[in-house]
């Protein structure tokens, strides 16, 4: 009878990741990371973790040493409002797991715009409200 090693869990993350990480770029300076949960692996195997980013883009890093995601400045010109793909990968020596996750970066809305653009919206609608009332 021959025996071989017992068969290898996968390794995962402790919490499931999010499919999509949306983040909205800033007015100021402002630094922003997204970490990754802890991994799990059953057969107690070392696991790292890889992350490859859809296309060159500078502004967004997999930062290995803390497993995390990390945009130095959303403020920064440099940062894209956009969709970015990422695949992420865990690796227990035996076997690798893939997972995919979108980070979504919006541009940055002053408040004060949209702030003006809803009162603009109410005086208007407002005014309607008025013309009807007067035409009765």
């Amino acid at each position: 009878m021959v025996f071989g090693p017992p068969p290898n869990t996968p390794p995962a993350f402790e919490t499931a990741l999010p499919s999509i990480i949306e983040v909205s770029k800033t007015e100021d300076f402002t630094a922003w990371f997204y970490k990754f949960p802890d991994t799990v692996d059953v057969d107690d195997d070392e696991v790292s973790v890889k992350v490859t980013i859809g296309g060159l883009f500078a502004f967004v890093k997999y930062v290995e040493t803390d497993s995390k995601l990390e945009i130095a400045d959303l403020s920064s010109s440099t940062v894209t409002p956009g969709s970015y793909f990422l695949k992420v990968e865990l690796d227990d020596g035996r076997d690798t797991v893939q997972e995919r996750l979108i980070l979504e970066i919006t541009d940055f809305v002053a408040v004060e715009a949209v702030a003006e653009e809803v009162i603009e919206e109410e005086k208007a609608a407002q005014g309607v409200a008025e013309t009807v009332s007067e035409s009765v």
